[in-house]
């Protein structure tokens, strides 16, 4: 699906400096966590010597990763070949990529990729499983329910799934908190998005609603500035499904379902109306795909 707001596939990827800059951050902070290999400089005092390494699946899945893993084996002077790209099955037994690079180097970077890989190519094997129990009008999104942010989201992304916000900077989001701190909730909240600043040509707006009486009030008094997204959250399928029966939905706005949604019931919120579902799962409930290097 595609010019939805919710899907901002398009960020997540090298060439863009905000993406680039958190996935170098996360890099850097992963190796600073381990410092000096002392068992390494113990047995290995040749610094300059070169060795090859072999990357192997142990068990299936959809391969992604290998975008941010290409980048930044590059930074570290590391020669690679892939033989898979992102989305692509592997299967237990298969050869991902080779590695070459100074011996010591290999050993300090070997944990971080298969960390990066592993959780990635396990985000992305769940999410589609899910995207295809789903119709194609209907897009699925990972939360802020993650443990790496938007890198974990590019997991979703390489399986077809869509963003959501990259973060709280993104957009603008009222949850259930703003609107305990508004005086009028609601009318208050849509008052503030009317008079914002924040109007990029990329930017919109969502409002997380719990209550069907929040929705009609919603309804009736939408902020101006389009795309806009009205969040169901935490609602039964059946009772989004008559509520959208019971309503029609102007132009430029998108219905969302959230809160609840998971592997076993994913079909029946796909199937009321909505346009957009997310879910917590995709990230905090994926198995790693498991990769080993040998050298």
């Amino acid at each position: 699906m595609t010019n939805h707001p919710l899907d901002r596939s398009q960020k997540l990827v090298i060439t863009n400096p905000w993406y680039q800059s958190c996935v170098t951050e996360f890099w850097e902070q992963q190796l600073s966590w381990d410092g000096q290999d002392i068992t390494a400089n113990t047995l290995l005092p040749n610094k300059n010597r070169e060795a090859k390494a072999v990357i192997t699946a142990k068990s299936s899945g959809i391969l992604a990763g290998a975008e941010e893993i290409s980048y930044l084996l590059e930074k570290e002077g590391i020669e690679y070949t892939f033989q898979y790209a992102d989305g692509q099955a592997l299967t237990k037994g298969d050869t991902l990529m080779s590695i070459t690079g100074k011996e010591k180097k290999l050993l300090q970077v070997e944990r971080v990729v298969l960390n990066v890989l592993s959780r990635l190519s396990g985000i992305a094997t769940l999410s589609k499983k899910a995207i295809e129990c789903i119709p194609k009008t209907v897009i699925l999104c990972p939360t802020r329910k993650t443990l790496w942010g938007p890198i974990d989201k590019k997991g979703v992304v390489i399986a077809g799934g869509g963003t959501h916000r990259l973060g709280l900077f993104d957009a603008i989001l009222v949850k259930e908190n703003h609107l305990a701190l508004l005086d009028n909730g609601i009318n208050d909240a849509v008052s503030l998005i009317e008079h914002s600043t924040r109007n990029t040509q990329d930017s919109f707006w969502e409002i997380e609603i719990e209550t069907e009486e929040e929705f009609y009030e919603l309804l009736k008094n939408l902020p101006n500035k389009r795309p806009g997204v009205i969040m169901l959250d935490n609602f039964s399928a059946e009772g989004i499904t008559l509520l959208l029966q019971s309503v029609k939905i102007p132009e430029g706005i998108y219905i969302e379902a959230s809160g609840g949604i998971t592997l076993e019931n994913i079909k029946q919120y796909a199937n009321t109306g909505v346009s957009a579902l997310s879910a917590g799962f995709l990230t905090n409930a994926a198995k790693p795909v498991d990769f080993s290097m040998r050298i």
